[in-house]
C-alpha cells in the first residue's frame, strides 16, 4: 500500500467484498496504523451497513404498465421548431444546475471539496468515454468481419442474409414507430 490515496480507493471495493486478499491485506494494514483512514474506513462501513438496513423499495401494481403507457405522451415532440426548443432549454437547465451546483459547492466547501467531489464524475465521464469508443470499435470490426465473411458466401447464403437483415430493420422500425409520440404518427 502507497498511501492514504490508494487505501481510499479501496475501501469501496473492500465493502462489496471484491478485494483480492493481498489488496485486503495491504488495506487492513495501512488502516491499522493510519487514524484518518481508519475514521473514514469507519464511515464508509456504517454507511454500508445503514443502506443494507433499509428496507426494499416496493412498486404499487402496475406501476411499470402505467409509466411506460404513459411514455410516448411524456416525449417532446419529434420533430420541428419546438422539439429544437424544448431539448435546448432542458439542456440550458441542466447546465444551469450543474454550474450552480459547482459554485455552491466552491463557496461552501472550498477548492479542494470541489476537487474531490468532481474528481470521480470527471473519471467516470472519461471511463464513459473510453467504453463508448470501444464500443465503437468493436461494432466496426463486427461489421468489416460480416462483410469479409458474406463476400466469401454463396449467392444463396447472401440471399438469406439480405433477407435476415431486412426483416431486422423492419422490426427496428416497427419498434421505434410504435415509440413515437402519438402527434407524430399523425
Amino acid at each position: 500500500m502507497h498511501g492514504c490515496e490508494q487505501a481510499r480507493e479501496l475501501m469501496q471495493e473492500r465493502l462489496d467484498g471484491l478485494l483480492r486478499s493481498a489488496q485486503g491485506t495491504a488495506l487492513d494494514e495501512h488502516v491499522s496504523t493510519c487514524v484518518p483512514c481508519r475514521s473514514e474506513m469507519a464511515r464508509w462501513s456504517a454507511l454500508a451497513s445503514s443502506l443494507d438496513a433499509m428496507p426494499e423499495a416496493t412498486m404499487p401494481a402496475g406501476f411499470t404498465r402505467s409509466v411506460m403507457a404513459d411514455l410516448p405522451e411524456m416525449l417532446p415532440a419529434a420533430e420541428g421548431a419546438g422539439h429544437v426548443l424544448r431539448w435546448g432549454v432542458i439542456v440550458a437547465a441542466l447546465l444551469s444546475g450543474f454550474i450552480a451546483a459547482v459554485a455552491l459547492l466552491v463557496n461552501e466547501g472550498g477548492p479542494e471539496a470541489a476537487r474531490q467531489t468532481l474528481q470521480p464524475l470527471g473519471a467516470s465521464l472519461q471511463l464513459g468515454g473510453i467504453m463508448l469508443a470501444q464500443a465503437a470499435a468493436g461494432l466496426a470490426l463486427g461489421v468489416a468481419a460480416m462483410s469479409e465473411a458474406a463476400a466469401s458466401m454463396s449467392t444463396g447464403m447472401r440471399a438469406v442474409l439480405v433477407v435476415v437483415f431486412a426483416l431486422l430493420n423492419a422490426g427496428l422500425l416497427a419498434m421505434f414507430t410504435k415509440l413515437r409520440p402519438r402527434e407524430a404518427r399523425r
